[in-house]
Formats: structure tokens, sequence, C-alpha cells
């Protein structure tokens, strides 16, 4: 649904996406990969918002305690760890996401280099 939400019909597949990962974390809760995936589906949604000119803070907001929660449940996983940083990228919290980016590099993670790119600049 995400992958699709790139394509066509982003908020209702975003929403979608949300919906069943939601639906997947209540009958897995400890599952950090799951955490991470739903958190990132709202980090998406709400800069899907945010570009319309909506109000995506209580997505952001959510996606914030999901990527806390997910990190904490799987430490180790440096996906989540990328895609928080693309939430405070997204918040404007430059430094914390230039801090997660690093974090998720040292764990092995390889962002895209346009996302680096621009990071770099901003967090200037």
């Amino acid at each position: 649904m995400g992958r699709r939400a790139e394509k066509e019909d982003t908020e209702k597949n975003l929403t979608e996406s949300i919906h069943l990962l939601a639906t997947a974390h209540e009958l897995i809760p400890d599952n950090g990969k799951i955490t991470g995936d739903l958190a990132f589906s709202y980090a998406l949604l709400g800069n899907y918002l945010a570009t319309q000119g909506r109000d995506a803070k209580k997505d952001y907001e959510k996606a914030e305690e999901l990527f806390a929660s997910a990190s904490k449940q799987d430490p180790r996983h440096p996906p989540t760890t990328a895609n928080w940083a693309v939430l405070k990228y997204y918040v404007g919290d430059y430094k914390a996401a230039k801090k997660l980016i690093s974090d998720a590099q040292q764990a092995g993670f390889s962002p895209d280099p346009s996302f680096l790119k621009d990071l770099t600049e901003k967090a200037k």
C-alpha cells in the first residue's frame, strides 16, 4: 500500500497501509519491524498532508511515538532508525535527522544519496 501511494491515491493508500499495519501491530505488539513500518506510514501520511496545506501534527506525533517504541523493541534494525531520520527531516529537526541517519549508516544502512545531500545542506 505504501508503494502504491507513491503512484496513485496517496492519502487513501497511506491510510489503508496504516490500517493494515495497525492490525498487525495489534496482533504482534512487540514486533519492532511492524511498529517501525507503522510509524513510517504515519510519517509519510503526515508529510503528504503537510504538502497539501493540511494539519499533519497528529500523524507526526503518532509516528514519533511509534518510532520511539520500535527502536526499543528492535534497536538493531537500521531501516527503522533511517525512517525515523526522515520523520525528523519532515518536521525540520535536521540535527536529530542527521544523528539518526548517521546511526543507521553505522549499523550498515545505505541511505538515498539525494536525501543525504538535502539533509547535509539543511543541517548546516
